[in-house]
Order: structure tokens, then sequence, then C-alpha cells
């Protein structure tokens, strides 16, 4: 016993020791102190306190409030997601103009720069002229359709503009994505607490295009804020193994303030009339608003460390890189994958939806939430299987269990058993958690195969590939509430407590998933980007740059710098279609011979 004791002491000792001795002292190899990666783990958590609010609460998609307290049609979502699609595809201009500022912090020439003025203007002046267009004759298609079309210009043109004065003014001292995540907190934070204000009693058309204009405002700061915690993963550290290791043990802080948040947010709103009473949001969302901002200060520790010149930068040929990132056929594979991915959580609010319209115990559903910690399961052991068996054996298996999983939803629902659906959705939070953090590895090795096959970095070009996938979410999105008005539900949310409503509506939530979990996955039958051959395309990058110190190929000192940028852009269907349109597209710019430079809060 006593030399239990002893050992135990040790080990606390030596624990104690190395916290001390690596507060500020990174380890051999690494780039990240312990003070600094505890200030990643906070701030990251504060920040995605915001996906809990603006993905779970309130959110412009079908859902409680929107879709009950507000009274929007569901067909009317859908019918927004094809508009912010054509105006998408019509303001296309600005995409490669957005990039341009990005790669150059905001510093671009006079040139580039006249053009962008232009364009940015010219999209609100036509947008400020749409607001007075009568919709009357619009509505066979939706009523304020002028409106709805001007909200999206005025506000992307307008965003544009003002990112770009504030990378101009800040990215170079701060860094590429810092700046955004401690200050873009605050107008989520006021826009999400001024929401629930919005009149109900408004007449329809008013409220749908007031709704809108706010929810698509708000959709602008957060893809720059909480929709990138990982996208800076990739210019915080070179190294690889430093970088899983923060999407592993770092993601499992990334949804905790979230999952706080879902078990105590039911709980609260007992006393304001649960999540059909609009005061429960009036109330509570400044509140949990409050804490995420206060929480995500953490983050000011953290330093970006960049491949950055700032002088004779080379440019990047638009069509070259275009034609080269489109002939990767490991790039098809994973984008034809997000197409549905999105909706492979589709089936998950099937718990709160059999607590709250069959059992009516709704406050129970906060306690509920706890069953998301076994993401954390999954989260642990991605990096173990992934020493021991290939990327897509391990994504493949554990889509398979997915799908019988999300099967026994309608076993569970059908015997009326709590437990058993509690169980089966225990299991789906450990397998979803694996699948993200494979879906990121993914990504990772496919910029590195990539890197080494045409010598460019492809996260300057990657978000491209959305101008052909985003048609296709938009349509895989319309079936949904096609399939939900068949059975009779649309916006009047009463109705699912009606059992045989009820029943029908579950039904369709699990099959969509079932489908949209099997056209995910069918594309990695075809990925056959091996560790071995991925391992050898990252030595051969390692003798390009270091081998002759010529730099007479394009440098990858950060092997696979930006795949959490490429993952943050996938998002989810359920939240994109509406929200986002005529996105700021995001493109990290490693170039050649660049050095590696830290940027901190001291250095300009």
């Amino acid at each position: 016993m006593g030399a239990k004791t002893e050992k135990l002491k040790s080990l606390v000792k030596n624990g104690i020791g190395f916290v001390k001795e690596h507060w500020n002292k990174p380890l051999e190899g690494e780039s990240l102190s312990i003070k600094e990666f505890a200030s990643y783990c906070f701030g990251t958590m504060g920040i995605c306190g915001f996906t809990f609010i603006c993905g779970e609460t309130i959110v412009f998609a079908q859902g409680y409030f929107a879709g009950s307290i507000m009274g929007i049609s569901l067909m009317d979502f859908s019918i927004i997601s094809i508009i912010a699609l054509v105006v998408r595809y019509l303001t296309l201009y600005m995409e490669p103009l957005a990039m341009t500022v990005f790669e150059n912090l905001g510093h671009i020439n006079k040139n580039t720069a006249r053009k962008c003025i232009i364009a940015y203007c010219s999209t609100i002046a036509v947008g400020i002229a749409l607001y007075f267009v009568p919709s009357a004759p619009f509505e066979k298609v939706i009523k304020g359709l002028p409106q709805i079309v001007a909200n999206i210009l005025v506000i992307s043109g307008a965003s544009n503009l003002f990112n770009w004065f504030m990378r101009k003014k800040l990215c170079r001292k701060f860094g590429r994505y810092k700046p955004f995540m401690m200050l873009y907190g605050i107008p989520i934070a006021v826009i999400s607490s001024i929401i629930p204000f919005v009149p109900s009693s408004l007449e329809y058309t008013q409220k749908l295009v007031l709704l809108h204009a706010l929810f698509t405002l708000r959709t602008r700061f957060t893809l720059l804020y909480s929709d990138t915690p990982q996208a800076i993963v990739a210019v915080i550290t070179p190294n690889t193994v430093e970088r899983q290791k923060i999407y592993s043990i770092g993601g499992i802080f990334l949804g905790f303030l979230r999952s706080i948040f879902r078990i105590l947010f039911p709980v609260m709103i007992i006393v304001t009339g649960g999540y059909l009473d609009v005061r429960s949001y009036q109330v509570f969302i400044p509140v949990l608003s409050a804490i995420s901002i206060l929480l995500g200060m953490a983050f000011v520790n953290v330093k970006e460390r960049v491949i950055e010149t700032y002088e004779d930068k080379p440019k990047v040929d638009f069509k070259k890189s275009a034609k080269a990132l489109l002939s990767n056929k490991y790039f098809w594979i994973t984008n034809a994958s997000s197409i549905f991915a999105g909706w492979t959580g589709f089936a998950d609010g099937v718990l709160n939806y059999f607590l709250i319209y069959n059992m009516r115990l709704e406050w129970v559903s906060g306690f509920l939430s706890i069953i998301g910690i076994t993401s954390v399961v999954g989260n642990l052991l991605t990096p173990l299987l992934v020493k021991k068996f290939e990327k897509r054996t391990i994504l493949l298996s554990l889509r398979g269990i997915w799908l019988g999983v999300t099967a026994c939803y309608l076993l569970a629902i059908a015997a009326n058993s709590l437990a058993l659906l509690m169980l089966c959705i225990f299991v789906r939070s450990a397998i979803s958690a694996a699948c993200n953090g494979l879906n990121l590895g993914f990504n990772a090795d496919i910029l590195d195969y990539h890197q080494w096959k045409t010598g460019e970095r492809a996260d300057n070009m990657s978000t491209m590939f959305g101008w052909f996938t985003a048609p296709f979410q938009t349509a895989f999105g319309i079936v949904i509430p096609l399939l939900l008005k068949y059975v009779g539900f649309t916006s009047d949310w009463d109705v699912l407590f009606d059992s045989a409503i009820f029943t029908d509506v579950i039904r369709i939530y699990v099959f969509v998933t079932m489908g949209a979990l099997v056209l995910a996955t069918l594309p990695f039958f075809f990925y056959d980007l091996t560790r071995a051959k991925h391992d050898q395309c990252v030595e051969e990058l390692k003798r390009r740059v270091y081998g002759n110190g010529t730099g007479a190929e394009p440098a990858m000192a950060v092997a696979g710098a930006g795949e959490g940028e490429a993952a943050a852009a996938e998002i989810p269907a359920s939240e994109q279609f509406v929200e986002d349109s005529a996105s700021e597209t995001m493109a990290d710019g490693a170039t050649a011979g660049a050095t590696v430079t830290e940027v901190s809060d001291d250095e300009k």
C-alpha cells in the first residue's frame, strides 16, 4: 500500500513539475505551450457556445422558434434557399475578389481595390433599389421576394467591404482568424438577443423579410467566428501530430459549453413557458450569449504561426489552379459526400419531439442532453483507431453501424421506449464524433497529396467546389418539407400532438437520415489514398523544402495547413441553405520560399 502511495505521489509531483516547466515553454518540436493550448480549449469552448444559440435555438429553419412561434412556413425556408442559391451564382464575381482580399490580408493593389469597390458598392445599390419594388406580383413564389433578394445583396456587399477593412487593419498584426474570433462574438450576441423581440403579430411579409435580414446579417459574422474554431488550427502549428492532438483533445472542449447549454436551457425555460414560449428566448438567449463571449475571451493568448511573405508575393493563376483542383478525384469524393453529410444528423431531433409531443416531458430533454458526452469517447478513440486501420475502413464500418442504430429509432418510438431511444442516440453520438475526426484527417491527407502532385496549396481554391455542390444540397433540402407537407406538417406544430401525424413525421426524419448516410458514404468506396501513399507524399514534400535549400519547388513548411478551413466550409445544409448566401470566400495563401512567421499581440 505504501509503495502505491509513493508512486501516486511521484506521479502527481512529476505532473506538477511538467506543467510548470511547459506552462510557457512548448515541448520540443511543438509550437504550443500548455498555457496557449488551454487558452485555445477554453476560448473555443466559449466561441462554440454560439453554435447552440445560432444552430439549435434561434435558427431560421424549421424548429420551435422560427416555425412554431413565428409561424414561418416550412416551404418558405426551402424557397428562400433556392433564392439564395440563384443570387449566389448571379454574384459569383465577388468570390474571386473576396479570395484575393483574404489571400493578401486586405492589402491589395489599386486595380483590384477598384474592382472590389465597384463590385461591392454596385451590389449594395441594386439591393437598396429592390427594397422599393412591390412584392405583390411575386407572392405566388413567396411573399416579400424582392425584399428578400435585397437583404442578401445589401448585407453581402456591405459585409465584404467591412471584412476587407478589418483584414487590412488587423490581420497583419494579429493573424488571419484571431481578430474575428475575438471581436465578432459581440455583434452575434446582440443580433441573437434582438431576434426574439421581433413581434410574431407582424404581417407575414414584414415578419419574414425582417427575420431573414437579421439572420442573414448574423450569418455574415458567424462565418468568421463560431464557424471557424478548427480552421485556425492549420495556422497555429506546423506540426501535424500536434494538430491532431488539438483536433482530438481540443474537440472535447469544443462542444462542452454547448452540451452544458443543452442541459440547462430546457430546465431554465420551465419558468418562462418552455420551448414554445417566446419569453424563453427573450430572457435566456442574452444570458447564454454573455457567458459565451466572456469565456471566448480566453482565446486572447492563442497565436497564429503562418507561412507568409508580404514582399514580392507571387500571383496564383486562377484558371491553372482551378484546373488542377478539379482534376483531383479525392476532392470530388469528399465534396460529393458533403452534399448529404449535413443531413446525417437530421433524426437527432426525434428525441426532443418524442419528449415534448409524445410523452409531454419537455423539461427532461435538458437532462438527457448529457448523452452527448459520448462524443468524447469518439474523439479519444479516433487517433487510436487510425494507428491500426486505414481511415477509409474505419469510416465505412462506423457509418454501417450508424445506419443500423438510426433504424432502431423507429423500434424505440414504436415501443414507446425512452431508454432504447436514449441508448441509440448515445451510440450515435460517439460514432458521429469519430466520423467528424476522420473527415478532418481525410482533408489533411488530400491537401498533402494535392500539394505533392501540383506544387500548390489547395486551400486557396477549395471553396470553389461549393459552386457545384450547392444546387444538389438545395434540391435535397427541398425534398424534406415536401414530404412533411404530404403527411400534414407545414407551419402548425400543434399537429404533432396527433399521434398519427407524429409517427409519420418521425418516419420521414429517420428514413431521410438513413438515405443521407448511405449517399454520404458511397463516394468513399472509391477513396484509395492509403496511409503509406500519403506518407510517401509527405516525405517527398519535406525533401523539396529542406533537401537542397533552393526553394525550387513551392514550399509546404506546414504540411496540410488549411484542412481545418476546408472542413469549416462544409456548413450543414440544414443551416446553410437559408442563412448563407453569396458568402465570403475564405482562402489561405502560402507562397513559394515563404518563411514561418509567428504573429503575436506584440508584433506588427
